[in-house]
């Protein structure tokens, strides 16, 4: 990764569509990979829950993970912008930039209460909106809804019990 910091800076066209391009393909294994946690195992939504346990969605929602959710939603798709900006664009400016503007995004953007955007939407509802920048890979990647939600029944349902308790005291 050395390269990225050595690389030839250039504000230009293909820096923009490089950028994304990286930006796109992080979507879409993010997308895939968040919809496999939530309606693909018990297992899987059982690991992801931690992170659904915050509604609304916050700042500091963006940290609160399992290990392995962590790895599988932001190393993985890193990992796959990173191969895809070496191996096939040969531009590590550009994976640089991608890098950046992506951490950017899942750190401040992905999960402002004040922005509202459509992640912020899918930690109300647990049911919607499984991309990370836009609605539009949900939309082409999820034809159907699963029939399975394993992270909505867990996190709905805890809250019921908590609810309960609190009118039985």
């Amino acid at each position: 990764m050395s390269a990225c910091y050595e690389a030839e800076a250039h504000y230009d066209w293909p820096l923009f569509l490089h950028v994304v391009l990286c930006l796109g393909l992080t979507e879409i294994v993010f997308t895939m990979i968040h919809q496999y946690f939530l309606h693909g195992t018990k297992l899987g939504g059982k690991i992801h829950e931690l992170h659904h346990t915050c509604r609304p969605t916050s700042f500091t929602t963006t940290f609160l993970f399992h290990f392995w959710d962590s790895f599988a939603e932001f190393i993985l798709p890193q990992l796959a912008m990173a191969m895809f900006g070496i191996h096939v664009l040969e531009d590590p400016f550009s994976l640089y930039c991608g890098l950046q503007i992506a951490n950017l995004w899942y750190s401040v953007g992905d999960h402002s209460e004040n922005l509202k955007l459509g992640h912020y939407w899918h930690h109300q509802h647990i049911n919607s909106n499984y991309s990370v920048y836009t609605n539009l890979p949900s939309k082409l990647l999820l034809n159907n809804k699963p029939a399975t939600d394993c992270v909505r029944e867990l996190v709905f349902g805890k809250m019921r019990i908590l609810k309960q308790g609190r009118r039985q005291q």
